[in-house]
């Protein structure tokens, strides 16, 4: 491809958690490594409407923040609409989707992650991870991610593994993927 003129402008680590992995790395209780005052909660298909408009700026600042190397991409911006109707598209799909979400001292979302059903395939993914930027730094992506798989783990029986995608550069993405247990597959250019 290069030689025909093709550059690389973003690489991503294509990852994958399998059941077995996921079950052996759920002995830890994510509430136990936060920081004092954070707090975890959980959802499952419909964000609730308390939250959805915090909900929606937490998705839009994950687009503007998201790294995406050198490509240009437009960020979407989601309002409390979008995500309904994001939402609505997820159910009549038939799939399903987990959030947690971290909340700071104050209430605040500080973060979230999610991971979707497909109900076409065994695997799950994991999409989205974000924690705003003056909360990065303090450990939280671990213990959210983990509280998101352990209720996906506790409401799906029936999955063989959860696959993501984490910019090759963002090495604290990277790393906390691979303290939960996944493996890397490819590097996808």
């Amino acid at each position: 491809a290069q030689s025909l003129g093709f550059s690389l402008i973003h690489e991503e680590e294509h990852m994958q958690l399998s059941r077995e992995a996921l079950q052996d790395s759920l002995g830890r209780s994510p509430a136990s490594s936060l920081p004092e005052g954070f707090s975890l909660i959980s959802w499952q298909g419909a964000t609730p409407g308390e939250l959805i408009e915090e909900f929606a700026q937490l998705r839009t600042n994950m687009e503007v923040d998201v790294p995406t190397g050198q490509s240009v991409k437009a960020p979407k911006v989601w309002s409390v609409q979008e995500v309904r109707s994001h939402d609505q598209r997820v159910s009549a799909r038939g799939n399903c989707q987990w959030v947690s979400a971290i909340q700071a001292p104050d209430g605040a979302l500080a973060g979230y992650t999610l991971i979707y059903s497909s109900s076409d395939s065994t695997e799950l993914e994991q999409d989205d991870t974000y924690i705003l930027q003056k909360y990065r730094g303090r450990g939280l992506g671990l213990p959210l991610k983990l509280h998101n798989h352990q209720q996906v783990f506790e409401g799906v029986s029936t999955f063989s593994a959860v696959t993501s995608w984490v910019d090759a550069q963002n090495l604290a993405m990277c790393a906390v993927n691979k303290a939960l247990g996944y493996q890397s597959l490819e590097l996808c250019q």
